[in-house]
């Protein structure tokens, strides 16, 4: 059983468990991923700020966005994150690092104008922060990792030996970051890991898989339940991707659905996404 982990699917899980007794729930991989991510931005506050108001400095306005790409002809506009999206709060401070004396500038430019908004303004305030690239600077080389192993993760036909390989080189490297803050992420591992039980599992199940000897079989599966298991997901990345197809399916537009229309454009994005 692979679900998000929420408290109600926890709960769920464990009551399923006591009819199913060779039930593994695993909460998703990749939303214990992005919630570390949250952690992280939790703990920056100012780079959230820098990161929300650039969002809105370019958002709504055409003239912003001209002076951006008259100034930086050769950079593309900053990304606009969405909590909701796995990674992107990252991939908006990784870009603000790799780019941040030219951001500024262009930030400098609009403020140094008559009617400037107020994100423009706070976004000067941020920037005028002396730890402020500092900061950006230590979320790139410790939470690049995040970025990668989320966008890794998201793929489709992954084995379950691949997908735990990549998952303990991801924690390893997080749980080497240096600091305070690093003590505070390796809290927050800690804390997700051992509330997914049943990844500690598939975890055994991959090592045995790997011709680990020395691994126990998990009590009541038999080595061919055991094989079975060499492809098991570890994310909810397609389930989350299909609400998108079933929207696009559903629409307001649509007036005359039937069972069999439904049938046949389920069948047409099946075919789209495997073929």
């Amino acid at each position: 059983m692979l679900s998000d982990a929420a408290p109600y699917m926890v709960k769920t899980g464990q009551s399923l468990a006591v009819f199913y007794p060779n039930l593994i729930h695993v909460t998703c991989v990749a939303h214990m991923f992005n919630r570390v991510a949250e952690r992280v931005r939790e703990m920056y506050p100012d780079i959230n700020k820098l990161i929300n108001n650039i969002k809105k400095v370019f958002l709504k306005s055409p003239y912003h966005v001209q002076v951006y790409k008259e100034t930086l002809p050769d950079i593309p506009l900053p990304p606009e994150p969405v909590l909701t999206r796995w990674g992107t709060w990252l991939e908006a401070a990784i870009f603000n690092c790799n780019n941040f004396q030219s951001l500024k500038k262009v930030i400098e430019e609009l403020s140094s104008q008559k009617s400037t908004s107020q994100s423009v303004l706070k976004c000067k305030t941020v920037f005028d922060i002396e730890t402020i690239e500092n900061d950006l600077i230590f979320i790139k080389a410790h939470f690049l990792v995040l970025v990668t192993s989320i966008k890794s993760l998201e793929k489709s036909n992954v084995s379950l030996v691949d997908s735990i390989n990549l998952i303990e080189n991801t924690i390893g490297q997080l749980q080497k970051i240096p600091g305070e803050n690093g003590n505070k992420i390796k809290i927050k591992i800690d804390q997700l890991q051992q509330k997914n039980k049943g990844l500690i599992i598939l975890k055994n199940v991959a090592k045995v898989l790997n011709g680990n000897n020395e691994v126990q079989l998990i009590d009541n599966f038999s080595p061919a339940m055991i094989t079975d298991l060499q492809n098991a997901p570890v994310t909810s990345v397609d389930v989350e991707r299909s609400f998108s197809t079933y929207k696009n399916i559903l629409t307001d537009r649509r007036t005359n659905m039937t069972p069999e229309h439904m049938e046949q454009n389920i069948v047409v994005n099946c075919f789209q996404k495997f073929s």
